[in-house]
């Protein structure tokens, strides 16, 4: 799982910075706080923390998903630590001890009227957007695994084709299923880029005609790569 970290205080607590950290939970991002604050058993009081852990269950941050640095360098948690792309927060000396210490690319978030589009810059470099045409069966066995995952596929299916882009997904859409099964869904999903970069794009055709051909045996490594939901952004009906 991709993840990216917030700090709280002139960060986090920011209701603009939080509707940012609700989006990329949505999109499937494990999303932690990383804070210097003392935690509950270190402060004074359980109080101490109430405001934090209710923005937190506010925005559906999990409680193992906080990391209190009892004031100890934040750089220091990131190393002992993987997979995190960023860490948004507005202490100059917590951001340069990440940047110089660790591979977790820290953005200033005080006085940089550009930190989501640094953010969404490094996530895009790190996800995939992938599209799939699917008729009324295969969208109900997706359903079936909470949206998480795609189905086998049959004995005279030895391949998966995802595909590159919308239009070629509509097309096919369009044009087979609704055709053969009365409907036809295009479903948008996101993966890890460092995985699927071990499929070469196929070309099948114009220029949208772009593809990913997946062995049917490494279909549950591909949905293991999956981020997020899949999700169903076009219906056509005959």
């Amino acid at each position: 799982m991709i993840k990216v970290s917030f700090g709280y205080d002139s960060t986090l607590d920011n209701p603009i910075i939080q509707e940012y950290a609700r989006e990329l939970i949505h999109r499937g991002l494990e999303v932690w706080i990383v804070t210097s604050r003392m935690d509950n058993k270190t402060s004074r009081t359980y109080l101490w923390n109430r405001d934090l852990f209710l923005v937190a269950d506010e925005l559906g941050i999990k409680p193992y998903n906080i990391h209190f640095c009892n004031m100890e360098d934040k750089y220091k948690f990131f190393q002992r630590t993987d997979n995190f792309l960023w860490h948004l927060d507005d202490d100059k000396e917590e951001l340069d001890g990440i940047n110089d210490e660790t591979t977790v690319v820290a953005i200033n978030s005080w006085d940089n009227d550009n930190w989501r589009d640094e953010c969404e810059n490094i996530i895009n470099k790190n996800i995939t957007t992938l599209y799939r045409p699917v008729g009324p069966k295969e969208l109900s066995l997706i359903k079936q695994s909470d949206w998480k995952e795609f189905p086998p596929r049959l004995p005279e299916q030895p391949i998966f084709y995802p595909v590159m882009n919308k239009e070629y997904a509509i097309q096919v859409s369009k044009e087979w299923n609704v055709p053969a099964y009365g409907s036809g869904y295009v479903l948008r999903f996101f993966i890890d880029s460092k995985y699927i970069k071990q499929f070469k794009i196929q070309n099948v055709g114009g220029n949208v005609h772009n593809e990913l051909w997946i062995p049917a045996e490494k279909l549950d490594e591909f949905n293991s790569n999956i981020i997020g939901k899949i999700e169903v952004i076009e219906k056509f009906y005959k």
